[in-house]
């Protein structure tokens, strides 16, 4: 029988524009789960689009697992095969001021 489990929840953040791609939350310790399911909304008031880039690390060769998901005013969920030992979050530079979002990530364990 499969188990998800609650692998991270950034809560409520405020993401700022920025150089290049930052980094939110911690390395993500993946390896133990077949799948991630990852579920991500911006805070209302809108402000446009954040992008956000999901990087999975195995023996130390980061590979790009999404780049460029964007992080809808609705909650959205998307679904990844997980080839890695970590993960980390990055969200993408964006003109303009700072706005909030959450970002839950899931883990299936089978």
């Amino acid at each position: 029988m499969s188990t998800t489990h609650l692998v991270y929840d950034t809560g409520t953040i405020s993401v700022g524009p920025g150089p290049g791609p930052t980094q939110i939350g911690p390395n993500l310790d993946v390896q133990k789960y077949s799948k991630i399911r990852v579920i991500a909304n911006e805070i209302p008031p809108p402000g446009g689009v954040i992008l956000v880039d999901l990087v999975v690390t195995e023996g130390g060769v980061s590979l790009p697992l999404a780049i460029g998901l964007a992080v809808p005013v609705l909650p959205d969920t998307a679904v990844f095969d997980v080839p890695g030992r970590e993960l980390q979050i990055f969200v993408q530079d964006f003109p303009g001021p700072a706005r909030k979002m959450r970002l839950l990530v899931f883990g299936l364990e089978d």
